[in-house]
Parts: C-alpha cells; structure tokens; sequence
C-alpha cells in the first residue's frame, strides 16, 4: 500500500508538473505572439547591422517554435483540452513567417536605395573630373573646350534628373517604412545628393558661361586692337601738318587745343591697351599658351605705337605753348595798360568837378593828384616801353596784314599816354589855391562851436537849491554867460554870409552839410542863450523864498527842545497801581497831540529848499512814534495789573475751598476706590489752580519789572505765600491717596500674573498632548522638532512663574476665593505637562530617523539616474565631435580603438568606422546601464518600499497619496533611464557621417588655399614684371574658378553646426571664420599686389616713354648743333649763328627738368628692382646719370 501510494504521488507529481509546463509554454505562446506584434509594428532599420540583428532574432525564434512544438507533441502529452497550445504555436510560426518576409521586403528596398545613391554619386564624380580635366587645360583651342562642355552639359541634363528621380522615389518609399530618426538621416542624404546634383550643374553653367565669354573677348579684343592701330596712324598724320602763325593768341590756341585734344586722346588710348592686356590676362587660364603670346604680341606692337604718338603730339604742344604764352602775355599787357589809362583818365574827371568843402579833402586830393603823377611817370618807364618792346618783336613774325594792325595798336597807346600826363599836372595848381580859403572859413566855424559846447557844458547840470549862497554864486555865472552870448551871435551872422558864397562851387551833399552845419550853429546858439536868461530869472525867485522860510524853522526847533524837557521830566519808574499807570497814560496823549498841532502848521514850507527845514520834520516824526509806542505801552501795562488782581482774588478763593473738601474725604464712609476716584478729581483740580497761580506769577514779574523796589517785593511775598498754601494742600491730597492705593494694588497683581499664565498654558496644553502628521521631507520633521524644543522651552517657563508666584505667597489668608482655584489648578499642570512634552519629543525624533533612511535611499536611485543621464545626455546640446576619442576610451573596446587608430582624425576615416562604433555602442550601453540592474532594482521594489511603509502612519492622506506616486515614479524612472539609451546610437552615426563630408571638404578648401600662396619671381625688366601679373592673374582666376568649393564648405558647416554642442560649436565657427578670412585675405593681397604692380608697370612705361623722348630730343638739338656753319662769313651770319645757338640752348635747357622727372619717376622702379638684384638697379642708374650728363653737356 505504501509502495502504491509512491507510485501515485509520484504520477500526480508529474502530471502536476505537465500541467506547469503546458501552462508555461501557454504564457510563453502568448508573450512572443505579442513580441512578434511588436517587430511587425516596428519600422524597419536603416543600418544593415541592426537590420541584420532583428531578422536573426526573429529566425531564432522561428526555430524555437519548432522545438517547443516537438517537445510538446513528445513530452507534454497533449490531449484534445490542449489543442489551443498546438494552435497557438501554428499562428505564432504564420505570424513570425509573415514578419520575416515583410522585413526582409523592407531591407530589400533599403539595400536598393543604397546602392542607387552610390551609383549617383560615382556617376556625379566622374563628370567634375571630366570638367576638371577641361579647367587644367591639355592643349585644347577654347573652340574644342566649349564642345567639350557642351557634351559633358548634354550627358548630365539628359541622364542627371532620371537619376535623381530614381533616387527620390526609392528615398520615399524606405522612408514610409523606417522609424522618423533614420527619415531624417534619408532626408539629409538626399539633401546632399541634390547640393551635389546642383554643385555640379553650377559648375558646367559657370564654365560654358567662362568659355564663351572668353571667345567672345578673343574676338572682341582683335578687332578692338586693328581698330586703335588705324586711328593712331591718322592722328600722326594730322600732327605732322604745320600752319602759319599771326600776333593773334586765338589762333595759337585754336591750334594748342587740337593737339592737346588729340594728345588726351593719344593718352587714352593707354587706357585701353592697359584694359587689353587685362583682358588678355584674365583670359589666360582659358587659353593655350600660343593663342595668348599671339595676343601679347598685337597689344605690344599697339602700345609702341601710341608711345610714338604721344612723343610727337608732345613736341608739338610743347612750341604751341611758348608761342600762345607770348601772344597771351602781350595781350593781356597790352589790355591793362589800356584800361589803366581809362582808368586814371576817369580819376582825373572825377576830381574835375565839384570842390571839396573840407580842407582836409582839398589835402587828400592834392596828395591824390602828386601820387597819380607819380603812377603815369613810373608807367612809361616800366609797362609802356615793356608792351612796346613785345609788340616789336611780334612784329617779326607777322605777315604784312597783320604787321600794319600790330603798328596801328602801338601807336594809339602811345598817344593817350600823352594826353593823361599834360591833364594831370594842370589839375595839381588850381588845388593849392582852394586849399588857403578853405583853412580860414573853418578856424572862424570851430570857435563859435567851442564856445557853444562849452555853454552847453555850463547848462547842462540842474540848479543847486541846497542853501542860498550856492544860489547867489549861480546867479553870478549865469549873468556872465548871457553877456558872451550876445558877443558870438555877431560872429554867427557873418559866418552865415560867407557861406552862401561857398555854396555855388561845392557839391549837393556838401551844400547841404554846410547849410546844416551853419544852420544847427545857429539854432543852438539861440537855444543856449534862452536857457541863460530862464535860469538867471529862476535863480533870483528861488533866493528870495529862501529868506522867508528861515525864519519858521528857527521857531520850530525851539518848540521841538520845550517838548523834549517836559518828556524827560515824565520818563520814571511805573507804580503798582492801576491808578499810577492812569495818570501817565494822560500826560502823553497831550503832548502827543500839541506835536501833531505844531507839525502842520510847518507842511507848508517843504516845497521850499531851506536848511534844517528836513532835520526837523524828521525830529518831530521819530518824537510822534515814540510818544505813540509810549501810550501804546502804558495801555497794556493797565490792562495787566487789571488781570492780575483778578487771579490772585480766584487763587486764594479755590484754597479755602478745598481745605474744607479734604477734611470731608476723609469723615465720609465711602470704601477705598470712591476715596481714590474723589483724591484725583481734586489733584486735577489743584493742577488747574496751579497753571492759574503760574499765569499770575509771569504777570506779576512783568508788573514788578516796570515798578520801584518796594513794589517788587510786596508782589513776590503775595506770591509766595500763595505758592506755598496750594502745595500744602496737594502734598495732602496725594499722601492720602497713596495709602489707599498700596493696600488694593498687591491682590490685584497676583490674580492678573496667574490669570495670563493659565491662559496661556491651557492653550498649549492641547499642542502638547497631540502627536502632529508630518510630512515625508526630513526637513520638516527638523523644523517640527525645533517647533517642539521652542514649546518645551516656552513651557517651562512659565510653570517656572507658577513656582515663583506659589513661593511668593506664604499663606492664603485674606486672599480672594478665585485667586486661591487659579493657584490649586497651576499646581495639577505642574505634574502632567513635562511627562507629555517628553513623550511628544520621543515620538519626532523616531519619524526623523525613518524619514531620513528613506530620503538616503531615495538619493541613491536619484545620483544613479543623474550620473546614467549625464553619460546619455553629454550629447543633448550637441555632438562632441572633438572628445568622441575620449568617450570610446571609457570602455575597454573604447581603449582598443585608440590604441589602433591614435587619433580621432585617423579614427573617423578608418574603414571600418562604423563597425567599431556599433561595437562600442552595444558593449558600452550595457555596461553602464545594465552592469547594476539587479541591484538597482532590488533598492526599488524591496528597500524604497519597506522604507516608506514605515514612514506611512505618520503621513497625511495626501501626502500618503504623493508617496505612493512617488514609488511609482521611481520604477517608471529606473526604466525609462534603461530606455533612453537606445536612442542615442542613430544620432551619433548620422553626426558621424556629416562630420566626414565636413572636413573633406575643408581639407579641399585649404588646399585650394595652400595652393595659391606663392611669391614673385625676381624681376630684371618689364617683362618680367608683367609675366608675374600674369601669375597673380592666372592664381586670381583659379581661386574664382573654385569659389563652389567655399560655397560647399558653407553649406556643410551649417549642417555640422546644427548637430554639435556649444564647444564644437565654436571651435568650428572658428574654423569657418578662420577660412573664410584666409579666402577673402589671400583674394584682396592678390589684388593687391596685381594692382601694385600694374601701377608700377604703367609707371615703368611712363618712365621709358619719357626717357625715349628725352633722348630723342637731346639727338635733335645735337644734329642741329653739327649743321652750324661756324665759319663767320658776315655780321649777319654772325649774328644768326648766335641766334640759332641761344635756341638751341633754350631747347637744352627745357630738357632739364624733363630729365628730373625721369629720375623722379625711375625712383620707384629702382627701388623694386634692388629688392630683387642690386644689378638690373645699378645698370638702369648709370643709364640715367649717362642721360643726365647728356642733357648737361
């Protein structure tokens, strides 16, 4: 039976366990139909590798199915209840058959995609080469390159948009199928394809557009050159022609104008073959090396030209200009001197006319006159014989015409010179004789003037009135003045009638300034004389009203002195009584009123200047003022001993009074509190009565200020004597009160200090005993804790009062029924609250501990997150494309790739970049964060729980609730953490991907650079100096030519700028910033230096064009000097030959500055020349010496 029993536990034992496993294999059926669910949802993967890793997981568990099915058809049993396993695994194998087909579809499509973006690229790879091939040139006519652009342009327009299509297309449909992240790394792949599809198209269009333009500026400068050699020899032809020339300048200048119009043109000219050569220059990067010397060659030969040209024209303005100088310098003498004649004729009329009125004028004009003859002397030594010496000498190159015009010309200046002299001398006599009237008339007018002036000063000030003899000494002058003023109007009159003699010979404006000038003399004579006779009659008025007025002041003053005794007799002490103050009050007013009586009668004299009459009026207004200030005085001295009288009578009735209301007090039966209410109305009272006696004391010191010694004192001791009764009766008062108040104030006292101290540990009673909800912060629970040591301390204090006031109190006796319940109910609290405090200390200090083993646990997840989130986000703000070594090397796998490629520049071009950086991605991702899950998560579910369950009970409901989501936060958290790390991966490559397109293309970019920096060959002649502007022109051409590349640069900077952090950022914009100015520096010191020496090449022509000249010339002057005959055959022979050898002279001395200019013009060209070899500059030197000894000898 035991046996048997084995047997059958052992059976359900495994069918027990059946039943497990089928239950198992039902869970697991269900979990990978979900997972494969899940993949089929999934978009596809970009990267073959995850790809790759997908379809392998889903063939693994294609081949798990299968197992599983075996296993279950051999070793599960299955029965017709367990046919859902067998169906279950049939549509998990049909759905994961499904998934494998679509992805393998998908990956398809991908692999596609790729290798049509490969070929594009190729194809677009190969077609800048071929243009490149073009742009460096093999010996092909620019007539072979523009069909050779033509059919590179016609492959790439027929072929390029199929391409690019095919390749959009495919672009679109992988993008329906994978996640967003690989869209956009699609999207940026296409967007590059097209900036290369477009790069490219740019580049065919500017280089047909280069091409054309150049064989269009072949033709353009051919034909421009035959254009300028034809013109320039028609201008030499016309220059070489000579005209006859006159005395006239116009001619002269007619002909001067047309060949200096001719020589600008001539010299434009050098523009345009500076422009040619440009052009040519310019065109040379498109050209082969024979169709340019063929070009350099015409625009030589036509410079040339143009420099024989310019020398011709040159010599020709040269003679022009001395002949038109010396017409013009004869023409414009002769003008002057003609309108100098005029002008001095004009001077003679004008001083013809009318005499001068002034004799100063006749002197101006005398003086005038001696310099005009003087200017007609000096012009017929000087100007006259210089103009009639050059009229002489233009005579010899005039024709017969012109020589009778010239003559006549001469004659007349000679002529009107004569006639100006002999009027000049005439005019002079007939001046001196006007000059002695004239000094006579104006000695008579300026002394009746001076003693006008002088009566006029005399008048001018007002008559002095101050006192009567200044009155009779004023009278005196003015009689004195009024007999002169009859002597000078006799003069006037005779003044008068010589002036109407002089009127008829002067001018308007001198008539009326002589008839104004009489006439105002005349008018102010009369004028002073009416002012002397007005004041002398004044003066004798105002000298009798002064001697009436003296008089009544005299009477004045001597009432003025009774006045001032009789007050002085009234100025003493002021008695006490209102009736002493009566009768002084009296006495003032009747002086007050005979001194106002006595001041009218002398208002009449202030119209009358008389001495001391101001003295007085003032003396008796300062006595008014001081008798009214008197009066004004003595009223409020009556009207104060009237008051203070009447507070004595008040004082000493209320202290009669009150000594009666005390004594009442104290018989009545009233209990202690009516008592004290009746003790303060009276010190109120007495208060009242002491303010008065105060009041009554500052009269009664004013009252004592103005009285005699004895009134003083009777007032003090009245005083006194009242001050001393009214504190009697106050220090009764308030003894009285004392006593009663001490006896009531000590019960009151108690029961009001033990009262509060009840009150207020009733009130906190409640706050002790209750045990408070706290929050899950341990922050809190400390500030509770301190809460509860400040209550303890609170607490205690005051049951230390209710100890000191107990104490305080010996016995009960005669104490109040509340008072002796309030101390029994102090003593209970006494013994119940320390135990509560102390219990309530214990309970916050336990929830401290719990709080903070939570909060440390809670800190080690959040520092894990922190430090997991720190490692995936270094690239939220942006790639680090510097560090990225750095970051690899944190890993073992991260070490190996250092070791093997040294640096992140090697590391980003090794082939197999992107396996290495897969591989790290998976080992590295799953050390840091699933190296620690175990534990990690042990301290989410276990210890954080167990935690907060011991904290729960001392939680509010809400902050209950707040701790449960917060456990909750914690596990999302953990896997969110553990999820973000795949999403990093993809952004990385793609980052990776634009980073290498980015320093590609500057590695380009800085070779172009590097390319195009280079110096100047060492330079001996000016072909060498052009051949080296050929070189910046060629480099300046090249660098245009690869601006697509700048452009490129640009456009991927942005891109990689959009992907990496602030570093990186900065670094590159650096990068950019940096190239860029190298671009635009090594454009602008190219030009530059091509400028520079254009200029310097223009200037070196300049200089051999003018040395050419020069030697020319020197050749001319040394033929004609061989042709002399110095044989002497005649004086006119002789003098001929001198003639000729001055000429020659002449022209050699021109020369000199020329040959100045030449060496200042050689000091630029020297200079460049010794930076390179000291030879070429010491040959060119002696060269110049050599001309210059030439042209001196």
């Amino acid at each position: 039976a035991q046996g048997h029993l084995m047997n059958v536990t052992k059976a359900l034992n495994e069918l027990e366990e059946q039943t497990r496993q089928k239950n198992t294999l039902r869970a697991w059926i269900n979990q990978q139909r979900a997972l494969c669910a899940e993949w089929k949802s999934r978009p596809a993967k970009l990267r073959s590798e995850a790809a790759h890793a997908e379809l392998q997981a889903m063939n693994d568990l294609l081949a798990n199915v299968g197992e599983r099915r075996t296993y279950a058809l051999t070793e599960l049993s299955l029965h017709e209840d367990d046919q859902d396993i067998e169906e279950g695994l049939n549509k998990l194998e049909a759905e994961l058959t499904d998934a494998i087909a679509g992805k393998q579809a998908a990956q398809d499509l991908i692999q596609r995609y790729r290798t049509q973006v490969q070929n594009i690229q190729s194809w677009l790879d190969a077609l800048s080469k071929k243009v490149d091939i073009i742009e460096k040139g093999n010996g092909q006519t620019i007539g072979q390159k523009i069909a050779s652009v033509k059919e590179i342009t016609t492959e790439f327009e027929s072929q390029g948009p199929g391409k690019l299509n095919e390749v959009k297309t495919l672009s679109e449909q992988v993008m329906d199928s994978v996640s967003n992240l690989d869209s956009q790394q699609i999207e940026e792949q296409i967007k590059s394809v097209e900036r290369r599809y477009a790069d490219i198209a740019k580049k065919l269009q500017r280089k047909a557009q280069v091409l054309d333009m150049t064989a269009q500026g072949i033709e353009a400068t051919r034909q421009e050159i035959e254009e300028n050699r034809d013109w320039i020899q028609q201008k030499k032809q016309q220059a070489q022609i000579s005209d006859p020339v006159g005395f006239d300048s116009k001619q002269v200048e007619e002909k001067l104008l047309a060949l200096k119009a001719m020589l600008k043109e001539a010299e434009g000219k050098q523009m345009v073959i500076d422009t040619l050569e440009k052009r040519v220059g310019n065109m040379q990067n498109e050209l082969e090396t024979n169709e340019q010397q063929q070009l350099e060659n015409e625009t030589k030969a036509l410079r040339g030209e143009q420099s024989q040209l310019c020398t011709i024209l040159t010599e020709g303005i040269s003679s022009a200009t001395a002949a038109a100088d010396a017409r013009r310098k004869f023409e414009g003498d002769l003008e002057r001197a003609r309108a100098w004649i005029k002008s001095k004729s004009n001077n003679l009329k004008k001083l013809s006319g009318y005499l001068p009125l002034k004799a100063s004028k006749v002197e101006q004009d005398i003086i005038q006159h001696g310099e005009l003859e003087a200017d007609i002397d000096s012009f017929s030594e000087k100007d006259l014989n210089d103009i009639l010496k050059q009229g002489h000498n233009l005579l010899k190159e005039c024709n017969e015409e012109d020589r009778a015009k010239l003559e006549k010309i001469l004659d007349e200046l000679n002529k009107d010179y004569e006639e100006l002299k002999s009027e000049a001398q005439e005019k002079q006599a007939a001046l001196a004789d006007l000059l002695q009237g004239r000094k006579a008339f104006e000695s008579e007018i300026d002394k009746c003037q001076r003693w006008i002036n002088e009566a006029e000063v005399a008048t001018s000030s007002d008559l002095r009135t101050s006192s009567i003899d200044i009155l009779r000494e004023q009278l005196t002058k003015y009689d004195r003045l009024k007999k002169e003023a009859k002597e000078y109007a006799d003069d006037i009159e005779k003044l008068i009638q010589q002036g109407k003699s002089i009127l008829p010979t002067v001018s308007d404006a001198d008539k009326l300034e002589l008839n104004e000038q009489l006439q105002n003399m005349k008018e102010a004579h009369g004028r002073i004389a009416g002012i002397i006779s007005e004041r002398a009659l004044a003066l004798q008025k105002s000298i009798d009203e002064a001697e009436e007025s003296l008089a009544r002041v005299a009477e004045a003053v001597q009432y003025m002195t009774d006045v001032q005794k009789e007050l002085h007799e009234l100025n003493k002490p002021i008695g006490a009584r209102v009736e002493d103050v009566e009768a002084m009050l009296d006495a003032y007013e009747r002086i007050l009123n005979d001194l106002k009586a006595n001041k009218a009668k002398l208002s009449d004299l202030q119209s009358v200047n008389v001495a001391d009459l101001h003295g007085v009026l003032t003396q008796q207004d300062d006595l008014i003022k001081a008798i009214e200030s008197q009066i004004a005085k003595l009223r409020q001295l009556l009207l104060l001993r009237q008051h203070f009288i009447a507070l004595i009578t008040e004082i000493t009735t209320f202290i009669a009074k009150y000594t009666e209301i005390v004594r009442d007090i104290e018989n009545s039966g009233q209990t202690i509190e009516e008592k004290i209410k009746r003790y303060d109305d009276a010190i109120l009272k007495i208060q009242e009565c002491e303010a008065t006696l105060a009041s009554a004391t500052d009269k009664g010191q004013q009252i004592a200020a103005e009285g005699s010694t004895a009134d003083r004192n009777n007032i003090t001791e009245q005083l006194q004597s009242l001050k001393q009764q009214l504190q009697g009766l106050r220090r009764a008062v308030e003894t009285q009160r004392e006593q009663h108040e001490l006896a009531a104030a000590e019960h009151k006292r108690l029961a009001n200090e033990l009262a509060e101290i009840l009150d207020w540990l009733e009130d906190k009673e409640k706050e002790v005993k209750s045990r408070p909800l706290l929050e899950r912060d341990p922050t809190s629970v400390e500030a509770e804790l301190k809460n509860h040591n400040e209550l303890c301390e609170a607490v205690n204090e005051h049951l230390e009062r209710i100890r000191n006031l107990k104490n305080s109190v010996p016995h009960e006796e005669g104490m109040p029924g509340s008072l002796k319940e309030m101390l029994s109910e102090a003593v209970s609290l006494l013994t119940s609250l320390p135990r509560e405090m102390e219990e309530r200390g214990n309970y916050l200090e336990s929830n401290m501990k719990l709080r903070q083993e939570y909060a440390a646990l809670t800190e080690k997840l959040q520092s894990w997150v922190r430090e997991a989130e720190v490692r995936l986000e270094s690239d939220k703000d942006g790639l680090d494309f510097e560090n990225i070594l750095s970051d690899l090397e944190e890993h073992k796998q991260g070490r190996e790739c250092s070791a093997s490629f040294g640096n992140f520049e090697n590391f980003k071009s090794h082939k197999n970049f992107k396996k290495i950086l897969d591989k790290f991605w998976k080992s590295h991702l799953e050390v840091i964060y699933f190296s620690s899950e175990p534990t990690i998560r042990e301290l989410v579910s276990q210890q954080i729980q167990q935690a907060g369950d011991k904290i729960w009970p001392s939680l509010t409901t809400s902050e209950q609730e707040e701790l449960s989501a917060e456990q909750q936060q914690h596990t999302q958290l953990l896997k969110n953490t553990l999820n973000t790390a795949k999403s990093q991966r993809a952004r990385l490559e793609q980052g990776a991907e634009t980073w290498r397109d980015y320093t590609q293309t500057l590695e380009r970019v800085r070779a172009v650079i590097a390319r195009s920096r280079f110096t100047d060959e060492p330079v001996t002649t000016l072909a060498g100096l052009q051949f080296n502007i050929q070189k910046i022109t060629h480099a300046l051409n090249d660098i245009q030519n690869q601006q697509y590349e700048l452009d490129l640069l640009n456009e991927r900077s942005r891109e990689v700028l959009r992907l990496a952090d602030s570093n990186n950022k900065k670094t590159i914009e650096a990068q950019i910033s940096e190239i860029s100015t190298e671009w635009k520096e090594l454009i602008s010191g190219l030009e530059g230096r091509r400028d520079a020496l254009e200029a310097l090449s223009k200037h070196w022509e300049d200089l051999e064009a003018q040395w050419s000249a020069i030697e020319t010339r020197v050749n001319v002057i040394e033929e004609k000097s061989k042709l002399l005959d110095t044989v002497v055959r005649s004086k006119q022979h002789l003098k001929d030959t001198i003639k000729a050898l001055h000429e020659l002279v002449a022209e050699a001395e021109k020369l000199k500055p020329m040959t100045a200019e030449v060496k200042d013009l050689s000091g630029p060209v020297l200079a460049y020349l010794a930076a390179f070899t000291e030879a070429p500059a010491h040959a060119l030197e002696e060269k110049l010496n050599k001309l210059q000894n030439s042209v001196e000898s």
